[in-house]
């Protein structure tokens, strides 16, 4: 197992088996503990906000490009007056940011 320490080197401990099991299960119950957590606080916050569009729109348009996301994206922006939500998935931000570095 691996110690790990602030200071250098890290440690590496000889340990049975048994015990490096129950250690990396506890390590795993420990996340499973943590996601269940987020899990119930996110199904509070849901029950408790309510999104609804404001003007009653209920129509989607599929963007097949970055172009045609920047055409549609500039008027909504411009219109938009209290704020806007965007939800976008991790790769297409990370592509975004290396075009722009």
């Amino acid at each position: 197992m691996v110690h790990p320490s602030l200071g250098v080197p890290t440690f590496y401990v000889a340990v049975e088996l048994e015990k490096a099991l129950e250690s990396v299960l506890k390590k795993q119950e420990s996340g499973l503990r943590e996601m269940e957590a987020r899990k119930q606080e996110l199904a509070d916050l849901s029950t408790h906000q309510r999104f609804s569009p404001s003007n009653g729109v209920s129509t989607f348009k599929i963007i097949k490009s970055l172009g045609e996301l920047v055409s549609v994206m500039i008027p909504l922006i411009s219109s938009a007056q209290e704020e806007l939500l965007f939800i976008v998935p991790q790769e297409i931000v990370t592509v975004a940011s290396r075009r722009h570095s």
